[in-house]
């Protein structure tokens, strides 16, 4: 990627050296490979992913037909195009009023709007001041960037505990990656 791997760079923070948004070399490309077959197994840019997309969309509508009154549809897109990206990535839907959803938004949110406040391109001992200089804002979004990947490691462990492995049955990335981290070339394992 080409990024400064230093302590004092945020991406770095966030994402280490094996992130996919901070990786390089093999480690990207073979990220990349990954990624790319496995949602190309899982039907991107074909008609069962339509489908997939089609039922959220289903569910986003018998939401919205609940509502007498539609206050907030800023709420229900961010909750569509979230339960998207969670049935690609684990399998599960949430509806709008569901607390564990409502806790996840909200640290998403404040990870995200923090960071703004944070400079994500200032680097080097600066970059230390800036730190120092906003320390509740640093505070604020290490303790929900901490939150949200607790809340990624509970769906795993959750799958863990919970999964009927069916050999060569993959309904999302996750079922992917188990596969891949309990497989001889386990390169996921970290």
């Amino acid at each position: 990627s080409g990024r400064p791997q230093t302590e004092y760079y945020i991406i770095g923070f966030v994402h280490s050296k094996t992130g996919i948004i901070a990786a390089e070399g093999d480690i990207w490309s073979i990220q990349q490979k990954f990624m790319l077959q496995k949602l190309t197994g899982l039907g991107m840019g074909k008609t069962d992913f339509s489908y997939r997309i089609h039922d959220v969309c289903d569910d986003l509508i018998s939401y919205l037909k609940e509502e007498k009154e539609i206050a907030n549809l800023y709420m229900y897109l961010s909750n569509f195009t979230s339960n998207v990206i969670s049935s690609l990535l684990y399998g599960k839907t949430y509806h709008p009023d569901d607390p564990i959803y409502a806790q996840l938004v909200s640290n998403i949110e404040t990870f995200m709007g923090t960071g703004k406040d944070l400079s994500f391109y200032l680097t080097g001992p600066l970059f230390k001041l800036l730190i120092l200089s906003q320390r509740k804002v640093w505070n604020q979004f290490v303790a929900s960037k901490e939150q949200v990947f607790n809340f990624m490691y509970d769906r795993v462990k959750e799958r863990i505990e919970n999964k009927e492995t069916n050999e060569g049955e993959f309904n999302d990335i996750l079922d992917y990656l188990m596969k891949e981290m309990n497989g001889p070339n386990a390169w996921m394992s970290d």
